[in-house]
């Protein structure tokens, strides 16, 4: 049996760590948490948030809807209202699936949510309740 001196020590101490975050830098991402629910069991907040059964918040990932508590106009505030309604049916109308896929600057958890495996931010951008939007580009007026 040799002794190791503390430099080879050392040295395969740094060889077992970097190959130990080799391996997690090459390692799949994970799979995005999903949680599905029945019809009705999530709280509309607003057109793009709603809040789960266990009170997690969640941002809605691809588009944007006029604003309900923060309206710059009275305008705005009835087209939020009709948004939020909006989503109150659809959320109703099926099976919820909500992937989670990070937080926003609110520390919202973002999410896309799939109603019967349709994209909600598709179904409100299509039926002219919501704009694209990327998380990133400067809110534009709606009236």
């Amino acid at each position: 049996m040799t002794d190791w001196t503390f430099r080879e020590h050392h040295f395969w101490s740094c060889v077992i760590v970097a190959l130990a975050i080799a391996w997690l830098i090459w390692l799949p991402a994970p799979e995005a948490k999903a949680q599905i629910q029945g019809p009705g069991q999530y709280i509309v907040v607003d057109g793009d948030t709603i809040k789960s059964p266990a009170g997690v918040s969640y941002r809605i990932i691809g588009m944007d809807t006029p604003e309900t508590f923060q309206a710059r106009s009275e305008c705005e505030r009835r087209l939020g209202l009709n948004a939020k309604a909006q989503l109150e049916k659809l959320l109703a109308s099926g099976r919820v699936t909500v992937e989670e896929r990070g937080l926003d600057k609110y520390r919202r958890t973002l999410a896309v949510v799939r109603v019967n495996g349709q994209d909600v931010s598709e179904l409100m951008i299509a039926q002219g309740y919501a704009r694209k939007y990327d998380g990133k580009s400067k809110r534009q007026a709606w009236c």
